[in-house]
């Protein structure tokens, strides 16, 4: 608890003092970041605008039934996310009380898949979506209807070999709304979402560019599930050409450096790292061949870290 509390904090004084010590601290998580080979590429969230995301129903949640254990871990094959959730210890209890999730990630350079094909059709279309939410838990055959999720995150859309980046959040089963918030190739962004009226139903979200100190924060009202807390990668859906195949990438990196930045929960009025709570690692569906697209890592560091290998990527580059 008091690491997620110093956490919260931590990034609020950041932001309203832009202090020296801030400063000094940033470039510290920077060299770090270098150190470890994140000095990726950029990228952002749900769908160019003329290609709007379409609501999640729940067939597309994560089934909590479906987990099972690999190498000691929880874990599920299901869907098109990778990631993690940190879960009450009654999911679906009659109170799960999910209230506060903070991500921090580098946002990874992407680029067209490994096979283009000519035109401009779904072959030559890739999308990667890096994100942070709550309520992303369902029950195939129990939950009906779109699941009241709430999102915040970065999209990179190849088309045609062009990127385009899109920041914004997203209250489901509605459409993604576009936030103001320049992007860059290898930033560390840091992003939250938190309930600050619980009568009301008002979450504020905040997004904080770690590398170039820009801030963006918007409160709304929305009764999201509360279920889980979820850190995810996601092949987005495209009105137009369904479930958009993988970009080329290396990794998805969910990051920590021990002190402020990090990947938290508030469950129940506890504050912490995901390993505070219970679990469960994701996979994107396994294919015809048994193997995952994608490969999440077990948590790491002071368990408020991950990697996200993607196993799609292009080998040739």
């Amino acid at each position: 608890m008091q690491k997620g509390n110093a956490a919260i904090e931590g990034i609020r004084n950041e932001v309203s003092t832009r202090s020296d010590t801030k400063a000094e601290s940033l470039k510290n998580v920077l060299r770090s970041a270098k150190k470890i080979g994140i000095g990726i590429a950029a990228s952002l969230l749900f769908l160019l605008p003329t290609q709007a995301l379409t609501g999640r129903d729940y067939s597309n949640t994560a089934d909590v039934r479906a987990v099972s254990m690999q190498d000691g871990q929880r874990h599920i094959y299901d869907g098109t996310w990778s990631g993690y959730f940190a879960l009450p210890q009654e999911v679906f209890g009659s109170q799960p009380n999910v209230t506060g999730v903070i991500g921090t990630w580098v946002v990874p350079q992407t680029n067209a898949g490994c096979e283009p094909q000519g035109g401009s059709g779904a072959e030559n279309r890739y999308g990667f979506v890096q994100w942070i939410g709550i309520g992303g838990v369902g029950i195939r055959g129990h939950d009906s209807g779109a699941i009241p999720l709430i999102q915040a995150g970065i999209q990179s859309d190849v088309v045609d070999g062009k990127t385009t980046y899109f920041v914004g959040y997203e209250l489901l089963p509605q459409y993604a709304e576009r936030i103001p918030f320049a992007v860059r190739a290898g930033d560390i962004i840091y992003a939250e979402i938190r309930l600050v009226d619980d009568e009301k139903n008002r979450w504020r979200i905040s997004f904080y560019n770690v590398t170039q100190n820009e801030h963006f924060s918007k409160t709304v009202t929305y009764k999201a599930k509360r279920n889980s807390a979820d850190w995810m990668i996601e092949r987005p859906t495209n009105t137009l050409y369904g479930t958009l195949r993988l970009p080329d990438f290396d990794k998805a990196q969910f990051i920590s450096d021990g002190l402020f930045l990090g990947n938290y929960a508030t469950i129940n009025g506890t504050s912490g790292p995901i390993s505070m709570f219970r679990d469960v690692a994701i996979d994107m569906s396994r294919n015809v061949s048994s193997k995952s697209p994608t490969e999440t890592s077990a948590l790491e560091g002071n368990g408020s870290s991950f990697t996200i290998n993607n196993e799609t990527r292009c080998t040739s580059r």
